[in-house]
C-alpha cells in the first residue's frame, strides 16, 4: 500500500463482465503453430517501432514484409507477411477496433466489411454501414462466410490468439493478418499499429505523420504533469468484481501506464502479469476504502448515477471517493472507447489529468471519462 492519497480507477478492457467477455470472445482469434519463415535478402529499409513490441516493418524493392511477434512468448517470431507494393483496395475486418485505424488514415472506403457491425461505435463507420457500402458480417456469434466472400477481400484483419483458428478463413483463400494491438502494455504502443495499416491500404508516409503527432502530443501531456512543482500523485485503483473476486490489471499494462503518466501511483504498482490478477474482494476492499476517485466503464442508453452505484454494491457506498462525490466514468454506448480511443491515446491521458490534477493548466473538454453529475 503506498502513502498519500488514494484514487480507484476502473478500467473495462480488464473487467470480466459478460458484455465485454462477450466482446472479447467475438473477435479473438485463436494462434496456431506455423512454419517459421525467413526473409530472403537484406531489406533496404526497416521500420522498427518506437513502442510496439509486437511488429518489425522490412522494406524490399518488390514487396513489404510485416514480421509479427507473439507477444505471449516474447522473442518468438508469429508470422512474416508478406505485401505486395500495391495498396489494398478491399479489406474486411474482424474487430470493430480496427476501423478506426483505416478512419485515422481517411482509408474506411477501403472496409468492404467488418464483423459484428452492432457493436461499432466510430461514427464514420456506422455511417458506412448505414448506407452499405461496408456490410456486416456477423452471422450470430460468429462470421457469415457467405458474406465475406462476397465481398473477396484482399486481407481480413484478425486476432492472433485465443480458442479459434482462422484456417477456416485461409483455406478459402482468405488472407489474413493478424493483428495484436491489445496485448501492447504502452497505451502509445497500441497507436503505434496504426503503421501496420498503413502499410495495407498504401499510406505508410500518412501513417507515420498521424502517430508522430499522437506521440508528440501524449509527450507533451506526460512532461507537463511530470514538470509540475509539488505534485500530489494520488493512488490508483481499477478492476471489477465478479462472484466475490476482483480483477484488476497488473502495473505492467497500458493502464498502469496511463495511471503512471497522468499523474497518480498505482495502489498494485509491484505487481507484474500476462493477464489480470484476481483478489479476493474483501481483500482489496481495505486497500481501497481510502481511495480519493473511482473510475467506472459503463455500457448504459442513461447516464451513470450515484443511486444506481449504490444499488450495485451498498458497500461500495461507503468508500471515500463515492461519500465525496469523487466518482467518474466512461459511457461506452455514447464514446468509442474499445475502438477510436486505442488510437487517440493522447485523449485519454488529457481526461485523467483533468480528473487527477484540475490544478494543472491544461485546455481540454473530457472525451472519454467525464465526472458523475
Amino acid at each position: 500500500m503506498v502513502n498519500g492519497a488514494k484514487l480507484i480507477i476502473h478500467i473495462p478492457y480488464f473487467r470480466p463482465m459478460r458484455y465485454y467477455l462477450a466482446i472479447f470472445t467475438f473477435v479473438i482469434l485463436g494462434c496456431q503453430n506455423k512454419p517459421q519463415q525467413t526473409l530472403p535478402t537484406s531489406p533496404a529499409e526497416i521500420t522498427r517501432p518506437e513502442y510496439a513490441k509486437g511488429f518489425e516493418i522490412h522494406h524490399f524493392g518488390d514487396k513489404t514484409s510485416i514480421i509479427l511477434f507473439d507477444l505471449q512468448n516474447i522473442g518468438d517470431t508469429l508470422e512474416i507477411i508478406d505485401l505486395p507494393n500495391v495498396p489494398a483496395q478491399h479489406i474486411a475486418c474482424l474487430s470493430t477496433t480496427h476501423l478506426s485505424y483505416f478512419d485515422k488514415l481517411n482509408a474506411l472506403e477501403t472496409v468492404q466489411g467488418v464483423a459484428f457491425g452492432h457493436l461499432v461505435r466510430n461514427q464514420n463507420a456506422q455511417a458506412a454501414l448505414a448506407k452499405n457500402k461496408m456490410l456486416d458480417l456477423s452471422d450470430a456469434d460468429d462470421v457469415s462466410m457467405e458474406l465475406l466472400l462476397s465481398i473477396k477481400p484482399e486481407w481480413f484483419t484478425v486476432y492472433p490468439y485465443g480458442h479459434d483458428g482462422y484456417e477456416k478463413y485461409t483455406s478459402k483463400g482468405i488472407k489474413c493478418l493478424p493483428i495484436s494491438e491489445y496485448l501492447e502494455t504502452h497505451p502509445l504502443g497500441r497507436a503505434e499499429w496504426i503503421k501496420v495499416f498503413g502499410e495495407l491500404c498504401g499510406k505508410s508516409k500518412e501513417a507515420n505523420a498521424v502517430f508522430t503527432s499522437i506521440k508528440n502530443e501524449y509527450n507533451k501531456t506526460q512532461n507537463l504533469v511530470a514538470n509540475t512543482p509539488n505534485l500530489d500523485r494520488p493512488c490508483v485503483f481499477t478492476g471489477s468484481q465478479e462472484a466475490g473476486t476482483w480483477y484488476a490489471p497488473p502495473s505492467n499494462s497500458f493502464v498502469g501506464t496511463w495511471i503512471s503518466d497522468a499523474g497518480a501511483q498505482y495502489v498494485l504498482s509491484d505487481s507484474t502479469s500476462d493477464g489480470n490478477l484476481k483478489i479476493p474482494f474483501e481483500t482489496l476492499y481495505d486497500l481501497i476504502f481510502d481511495c480519493d476517485y473511482w473510475g467506472r466503464v459503463e455500457y448504459d442508453a442513461s447516464p451513470l448515477t450515484y443511486a444506481k452505484i449504490k444499488t450495485e454494491d451498498p458497500r461500495m457506498s461507503k468508500v471515500k471517493a463515492f461519500t465525496q462525490n469523487k466518482v467518474f466514468y466512461c459511457n461506452t454506448s455514447e464514446s468509442d472507447y474499445f475502438g477510436d480511443a486505442v488510437i487517440e491515446p493522447e485523449i485519454i491521458l488529457k481526461d485523467l489529468v483533468k480528473i487527477f490534477h484540475p490544478e494543472i493548466p491544461l485546455e481540454h473538454q473530457g472525451k472519454y471519462f467525464i465526472s458523475v453529475k
